[in-house]
């Protein structure tokens, strides 16, 4: 009989699925063409007392893409509401980076929050970092390792599925751990239930917060770049972009070459940071180089 789950775990081969009883089976693909990513909702069936088969993948919500290093895109997690992504002041920010991160969760249509983490070894805030609350994007300040603004951050993590992403070395796992307090569950162990589980290398692991709230900890955002099917769909993923480009004189405007460009002017007035528009070139720069991969 066919019963849904969830992914909480995805493995090379395999993956685990939850049901509503907190009970988790490792279940193996149905056919080669499925690829379940976790966060996914299944329809599956049991083949024994802990192991399954994933029949198929249920409608997806939300899907979080990259560009994969053949030059295709690559769904890393499914039907999230939140991109949490951290910064510090070492290692040195990288904007571009960044921006990339909210680009994404732009055009996924997901909620955007930037923390500024390791905040007890800083002095001051890097004048950039305020440019991203002028935008509207929810800012706050942590430090896992004395506890500032980790309630506010936990709060903000109540009633969403999340993935929390950055730079190497900011803290990410440190901020994982205090939410987690401490308990975070290795879904390794979940494995020994059955010999298929056994050798496998687990990609990205579902996390259930105390608070009530989900955390999706995936290696596939530590160096991202965001899949995006036309050239044109970049520009929606700058906020500021959006009501300034009505504008342009030509309604394809790319926002590059184009004369009586709106961005561009505004980019001369200190209406749209330099900085901003600098990224929005290189992701231009970045999807050809993409394009010319794959060609």
């Amino acid at each position: 009989m066919s019963k849904t789950g969830l992914i909480i775990a995805r493995y090379k081969r395999h993956a685990l699925v939850e049901i509503a009883s907190n009970e988790s089976y490792l279940c193996q693909f149905k056919s080669r063409s499925l690829n379940p990513v976790v966060g996914d909702k299944v329809t599956w069936h049991k083949e024994s007392k802990d192991i399954g088969t994933i029949e198929f993948i249920n409608t997806r919500s939300s899907e979080l893409k990259r560009i994969n290093s053949k030059g295709k895109p690559e769904t890393i997690a499914a039907n999230l509401t939140q991109l949490v992504i951290v910064i510090a002041e070492t290692p040195t920010p990288d904007w571009f980076l960044l921006d990339r991160y909210l680009v994404a969760a732009e055009l996924a249509y997901l909620q955007a929050t930037i923390i500024f983490n390791k905040v007890d070894l800083t002095k001051t805030l890097p004048s950039t970092y305020h440019s991203y609350e002028n935008l509207g994007y929810p800012i706050s300040t942590t430090s896992a390792h004395t506890g500032i603004g980790i309630p506010a951050f936990s709060e903000n993590m109540v009633s969403q599925r999340s993935v929390v992403i950055g730079q190497s070395g900011v803290g990410k796992s440190s901020l994982i751990n205090v939410l987690m307090d401490d308990n975070i569950q290795k879904t390794g162990n979940l494995s020994k239930k059955s010999n298929l589980g056994k050798h496998t290398t687990t990609t990205a692991t579902l996390h259930r917060l105390p608070n009530g709230g989900e955390l999706i900890d995936s290696p596939g955002v530590r160096d991202y770049a965001p899949y995006i099917e036309k050239n044109q769909q970049i520009q929606q993923g700058f906020c500021e972009f959006s009501a300034l480009s009505q504008n342009c004189r030509f309604s394809n405007c790319k926002h590059l070459a184009e004369p009586d460009c709106a961005i561009k002017i505004a980019v001369d007035d200190g209406k749209i940071t330099s900085k901003r528009y600098r990224s929005y070139k290189q992701l231009f720069e970045l999807q050809a180089s993409f394009k010319s991969h794959r060609n």
